[in-house]
């Protein structure tokens, strides 16, 4: 009898979710100008690729909306089939989480990526969520002359990068991306396109500022501020050997990159490999000034270093140089290079990673230097980058980002990737204990753009005192929690604490 029942209620349920699957199917079918992959088309194994391919997962289709209309329909037909719809700008999340099993992925790449220009001035730019940033910097300076401060690869999607901050090499100059994001284009659970900036919804601009992609709706598009940027920059690097005093070249490190004194136009970054150290930057000027303030550092009289590097080019050079591709091309083949996403993928290969992120709120004791020097001692292939704040990114008051560690001393970021699958369990090994050694003498803030499922208490980590005033928004504009992952941020519990966060946030 028993075996009968469960047998009627599997039926059931495969049949509930074949008639859901169907009427998926069926709904999407009728928009007419949206591309579908599903998993029996072909190129499905393509479509549902991330970038970090440790990550695997099955949606029950992939989208390819051809503007805001496409996506307010997709979401009203998700919700009528019971389906998770999932946004993708680049798929750069760390834990493929803009790709979720048996999820409609909401894929901006293909068409919302254009740039309009706003104003005569060429300070404000309408920006499709799907652009990446190759593209963008290329379309910004060939139509405005003006740059934006955003990361340095060029593969990765606007989306979730503005969304979540944005750290880039006009840091300490100009500021997060996310500092600069002065309105935003979303829609909502119920299908409706929500307009925020700084006179309508500013709670959710202001969410929208360092809170993380896929919480609040989809955003289709971004109005940003575009900043001026010098003729000429000056690309920085120092290298420091194998066997130099590693933990001596970062105590010096942390205390000059984030001081006062430093200068703005310098944003540098440290990386620390069980083979050396080293030091990369971008100076907003020329190659004298860079020297002089690389003189002024005193890491130049810290261990054995080599003899520094200076590489001054025009600020789209310098894109491309951080980019990893070839430097002082013509301007057609800047433009191929930065244009196509076909070429500009090449640059960046997906590879198996796992990484872990702190903001340290206090720069790092003698305790906590040496349990980085020892863990990357132990894994060759294991490394740590720290990147330098303080700067505009300190100057931005906390009621204008969600942004929590804006005021730390750095970001610090370890990482480890592999190709060969059986040094996958070893290497997620090695970078937990170096978490679990490194939590209680750094923690406990960290980067919601370097997402990891296994960050012990997420919430408060990622977002720290913005928390409550998040599920409050959250619940505002999200009260189902239709979008959703296991890392987003859930909707306040009642509607009374939800009004309560808005007005303390007011």
């Amino acid at each position: 009898m028993n075996s009968l029942i469960w047998t009627c209620l599997l039926s059931l349920l495969l049949f509930c979710c074949t008639t859901a699957a169907q009427d998926l199917s069926a709904c999407l079918g009728a928009i007419n100008s949206l591309a579908t992959v599903y998993p029996q088309s072909n190129g499905y194994d393509t479509a549902k690729a991330v970038f970090n391919l440790r990550t695997v997962s099955d949606p029950a289709v992939v989208v390819y909306p051809a503007s805001t209309a496409d996506v307010q329909a997709v979401v009203g037909c998700a919700r009528k089939s019971g389906t998770k719809a999932v946004p993708r700008s680049g798929g750069h999340s760390y834990e493929g989480l803009s790709v979720l099993n048996s999820s409609v992925v909401v894929d901006l790449s293909r068409n919302i990526n254009t740039v309009e220009i706003l104003d005569v001035a060429g300070t404000l730019a309408r920006v499709g969520a799907g652009i990446r940033l190759g593209p963008l910097y290329y379309q910004v300076y060939k139509l405005t002359g003006r740059g934006f401060p955003a990361g340095t690869c060029p593969t990765v999607g606007a989306g979730g990068h503005f969304l979540g901050g944005g750290w880039g090499m006009l840091a300490r100059r100009n500021g997060l991306a996310a500092d600069h994001v002065v309105g935003i284009e979303m829609v909502d659970y119920k299908g409706d396109v929500i307009i925020a900036n700084e006179t309508q919804n500013t709670e959710l601009l202001w969410a929208s500022r360092g809170g993380g992609g896929g919480t609040f709706g989809i955003v289709t598009h971004f109005t940003i501020s575009l900043v001026d940027v010098p003729p000429r920059v000056t690309i920085v690097q120092i290298q420091w050997p194998a066997g130099s005093p590693t933990a001596d070249v970062m105590r010096a490190w942390q205390h000059w990159a984030n001081s006062d004194a430093t200068n703005p136009n310098l944003t540098t970054e440290l990386q620390m490999y069980s083979s050396g150290t080293g030091l990369h930057g971008m100076y907003s000027g020329p190659q004298a000034d860079a020297e002089a303030a690389v003189q002024a550092s005193g890491l130049l009289s810290v261990g054995n270093p080599g003899q520094p590097t200076y590489k001054e080019m025009s600020y789209i050079e310098a894109v491309l140089y951080w980019g990893h591709a070839t430097m002082g091309l013509p301007d057609n083949d800047v433009a191929n290079l930065l244009l196509p996403p076909n070429v500009v993928a090449q640059m960046w290969p997906p590879e198996s990673f796992k990484a872990k992120s702190y903001d340290p709120e206090d720069f790092l004791s003698d305790a906590a230097l040496a349990v980085i020097v020892n863990n990357l001692a132990a894994n060759p292939t294991g490394w740590i980058q720290f990147s330098s704040y303080g700067g505009a990114v300190g100057q931005l008051p906390r009621s204008q980002s969600a942004y929590a560690g804006r005021y730390s001393k750095f970001n610090m970021q370890y990482y480890v990737g592999w190709s060969d699958a059986s040094r996958a369990q070893a290497n997620l090994d090695w970078i937990n204990g170096f978490q679990a050694a490194l939590a209680p003498l750094v923690g406990p803030t960290s980067y919601v753009n370097y997402i990891d499922l296994q960050l012990p208490n997420w919430q408060q980590a990622y977002w720290g005192p913005y928390l409550q005033n998040l599920t409050a928004v959250k619940a505002t504009f999200d009260p189902q929690n239709f979008f959703s992952n296991p890392l987003t941020i859930p909707p306040a519990q009642t509607a009374v604490a939800a009004r309560r966060a808005l007005r303390q946030h007011a």
